[in-house]
């Protein structure tokens, strides 16, 4: 409500499933701004053959009043230009524009989160530098605009399929399909997400961003499969199991890494403390390794509370 936007925009709200009274809380808000609130029920239906996220958000884009789509989810907070933002890029021409979400800080900031904040802006400086390359890679649907038109010449997310990262996969299918797609300049962080409460969720998190942006079909697979053969190499390489010639190799690959993260963090307008990139740079080899080790045990996949 605190937007600085001027144009003219709606909220809706698709209840996925929830059970709390979010009714009750949003009420006032309801009653109160000029801005147009719309609450939207959506009912999952297994036959369908999408997630009941898919669903919620086809069943909201339906209900859209306006030319353009802007996805965002509920456990986030927004600077006061974000719309403004990303709203400024709709003029270049795109049918996708995907935005710099970054993790809020909050205290206590203890090491799990410096971590896990870190992790979100590597995803980030990542996808920046594929899409700077022109090469197709990841995105996430918390801060997301789309042209309502180019969705829905896609199918939305019957167009997508069964999906348990349908923010990736819908920047695939509209570059597969011919549909400009583009980073948010700036790429600065306007959007804010919270961090994860636990290890078990944030590795639950984790799992599910792996085994969905990182299958075989997936156009980032080989490069997945060449980032974890490094990794492998260089906790080889400190354990000095393997010959002189790999160590000096995966100990300049590491140093590569280290170059790569400081520009990219730089490019994207980060606010992380690069001094604390060789604890992250651990804290990546551990969770490549245990990442690895679930393709032998293959938990199931739950994500708030949902089996994917």
């Amino acid at each position: 409500m605190n937007q600085d936007y001027p144009g003219a925009f709606e909220v809706l709200m698709v209840n996925d499933g929830s059970t709390d009274d979010y009714e009750k809380v949003l009420a006032p808000y309801c009653a109160s701004t000029a801005r147009p609130i719309k609450i939207i029920p959506s009912h999952y239906d297994k036959a369908v053959g999408l997630t009941s996220k898919q669903q919620a958000i086809d069943t909201g884009a339906a209900k859209a009043s306006y030319d353009w789509l802007l996805f965002t989810d509920a456990d986030m907070e927004f600077r006061k230009n974000w719309i403004a933002s990303m709203a400024g890029m709709v003029s270049h021409g795109h049918d996708l524009v995907f935005g710099h979400t970054a993790l809020r800080k909050k205290a206590p900031n203890g090491l799990f989160n410096a971590m896990q904040s870190y992790q979100l802006e590597f995803l980030f400086a990542v996808a920046h530098a594929f899409q700077a390359a022109r090469l197709t890679g990841s995105c996430m649907g918390n801060n997301l605009l789309v042209k309502k038109e180019s969705y829905r010449a896609i199918g939305g997310q019957k167009g997508v399929g069964h999906s348990i990262v349908e923010d990736c996969d819908l920047l695939r299918v509209f570059k597969r399909k011919g549909f400009s797609v583009a980073a948010a300049l700036p790429f600065t962080a306007y959007a804010y997400t919270f961090p994860c409460k636990s290890i078990t969720g944030f590795f639950s998190q984790a799992l599910r961003w792996g085994r969905g942006g990182l299958r075989m079909k997936s156009g980032l697979f080989p490069l997945w499969v060449l980032f974890c053969f490094q990794n492998v190499l260089f906790l080889l390489s400190l354990a000095r199991l393997v010959p002189q010639q790999i160590e000096i190799a995966a100990l300049a690959n590491a140093a590569l890494t280290i170059v790569f993260v400081y520009s990219s963090f730089k490019k994207i307008h980060s606010t992380e403390n690069l001094f604390l990139l060789p604890v992250y740079y651990i804290f990546l080899m551990v969770e490549t390794l245990a990442f690895l080790a679930t393709f032998i045990v293959a938990p199931d996949i739950s994500w708030k509370g949902r089996k994917l």
